[in-house]
């Protein structure tokens, strides 16, 4: 990643890593990026403590990343009432921008333009390592026990080497392909079917959260052809790889 803005793609599918504290949601909009942060927990005492944390570790990290500790978003919604204009006046200087207190969201707004800034320590190579790490280790997060979760998580897992079959599902699970199916068939879905999810939703993690060209995306998700994937794509969600990746204006 040469930009925090492959930094920021990864933020959502790989922060359950990290922990359970919440949620983070992206908005781009001309000119302008919104981090939305959803705090899964209700205590009126904690939250405030949790969201505040997030908010100063992601401007932190990113001013380390960019190498500019003068970088600053240009807004932030807390959801929280005012503390009063003396606390209002040290949460301004802090963030160095407006900050709203009593909004709808917690959010942090920052130019788009911060996204293209060269990081500090690019290292390709070492990031498509560490993501392989990080999608396998997500994989392994999934710890339902129906046969159809047990399915999909194998699935993932050979994808991320570029190929599967339903006899490799099997032996994966220790059982028959034969058992396999008739398990499956039991609970109402194929290995077709199973294989055709984890594909799209791994379609959409690379096109959103990765640098690979879709040739590449392709061949890791076991088609043999890219108008394969392509046709599979578009049937799905009504739009091309690439017009799905390109990001919105």
């Amino acid at each position: 990643v040469a930009q925090p803005g492959g930094s920021r793609r990864r933020i959502a599918p790989f922060e359950k890593l990290v922990g359970d504290m919440g949620t983070t949601g992206l908005t781009m909009t001309q000119g302008s990026i919104k981090l939305t942060w959803h705090c899964n927990y209700d205590d009126p005492i904690v939250r405030p403590q949790l969201v505040d944390n997030v908010f100063a570790s992601w401007v932190t990290y990113a001013r380390w990343l960019a190498d500019d500790t003068a970088a600053s978003p240009t807004r932030v919604n807390l959801k929280r009432e005012s503390p009063g204009a003396e606390l209002e006046q040290a949460y301004q200087r802090r963030w160095n921008c407006p900050v709203q207190f009593g909004a709808d969201e917690n959010s942090i707004t920052l130019r788009q333009e911060l996204l293209n800034t060269r990081l500090r320590q690019p290292d390709p190579m070492l990031r498509k390592t560490l993501e392989a790490h990080a999608l396998t280790q997500l994989a392994s997060l999934d710890t339902d026990t129906d046969l159809t979760s047990q399915v999909k998580n194998s699935i993932q897992k050979q994808l991320m080497h570029g190929i599967t079959r339903q006899d490799m599902v099997a032996e994966d699970l220790g059982i028959t392909s034969r058992t396999l199916q008739r398990k499956l068939s039991l609970e109402g879905v194929s290995y077709q079917k199973l294989l055709d999810e984890v594909r799209q939703k791994m379609a959409e993690d690379y096109l959103l959260n990765s640098d690979l060209a879709i040739p590449d995306i392709a061949l890791r998700l076991g088609y043999s052809e890219t108008t394969s994937f392509h046709r599979k794509f578009k049937a799905v969600t009504g739009k091309t790889p690439g017009e799905f990746r390109a990001p919105k204006a």
